[in-house]
């Protein structure tokens, strides 16, 4: 059993050695300044592997110089990997960087194209709802209007029932918001009390006619002037930009990684 073991581990280093030599050979191009780092491997191999094979081991001479022969090959495919894969990273760097920097753009462009989708869906939401509250606003002073009109005219004194509605108008526009809403309480207050008397049915008509000139006058100081929201347009042509510059990031990450790629199917230069 043992045996087997000891058979298979020393298989599996042979197999790494040739492996690793056989990349050596066909993986890199060498220049003077990398022959040197492999001298310098080769020199730090052979030194460690005789002195373990002659001295650490205390083998006899001839069996000696051979394992340490072993011992130093060994380290010098080691070391030589090492180094290659080392140097290797180095001009790997430069892709890797860039192509760190594009995702991280890529991320924040994200975020931004995000953000600006947002901030159109929520301006479209916010002009629906503002829209139809101005429906709502037109449609409830058109009939507060025709309402006061109506009081105005009935009865055959329509001159002092019209003094009557200017004189609250001047009354209701000097008031604040929270002037008007506690006015606002007190009509709705007497109007209840008059309707349940039969004989003040009339001063009800005079007090429903005035709250509606108080509705009226709220209405006419909260109606949106014009679009004060933002430029939607604006919103929709920088989401656009942000898009593009999104896929010219994706473009530009598929380019460099593709160098990359190109650059590792090729025998490299480690110069």
């Amino acid at each position: 059993m043992w045996v087997w073991a000891i058979f298979g581990l020393v298989a599996l280093g042979i197999w790494l050695l040739i492996a690793g030599a056989t990349r050596l050979y066909t993986r890199f191009e060498y220049t003077k300044r990398s022959l040197w780092g492999l001298y310098v491997c080769a020199a730090v191999s052979l030194g460690l592997g005789t002195y373990v094979g002659t001295s650490l081991l205390g083998l006899p001479p001839v069996f000696g110089v051979a394992v340490g022969f072993g011992i130093s090959l060994a380290l010098f495919i080691a070391l030589a990997s090492a180094m290659t894969e080392a140097w290797l990273s180095m001009k790997l760097a430069r892709f890797d960087r860039t192509i760190e920097q594009l995702l991280d753009r890529e991320y924040l462009e994200k975020t931004r194209l995000e953000d600006a989708r947002e901030k159109v869906h929520g301006e479209s939401l916010k002009r629906q709802g503002s829209a139809q509250r101005t429906r709502d606003m037109v449609e409830r002073r058109s009939q507060l209007v025709s309402a006061v009109d109506a009081w105005q005219q009935g009865g055959g004194i329509a001159r002092t029932r019209s003094l009557k509605v200017e004189e609250w108008r001047r009354t209701y526009h000097a008031m604040d918001d929270t002037s008007l809403a506690r006015e606002r309480d007190r009509l709705k207050s007497e109007i209840q009390a008059a309707a349940s008397h039969p004989e003040a049915q009339e001063q009800a008509r005079q007090l429903r006619t005035e709250l509606a000139v108080l509705d009226l006058t709220v209405i006419d100081r909260h109606m949106p002037a014009g679009d004060e929201s933002p430029d939607i347009e604006g919103l929709f042509r920088e989401e656009e930009r942000v898009k593009t510059s999104l896929d010219t990031i994706k473009v530009d990450i598929d380019e460099w990684r593709r160098k990359r790629s190109d650059f590792l199917g090729r025998k490299i230069r480690l110069d």
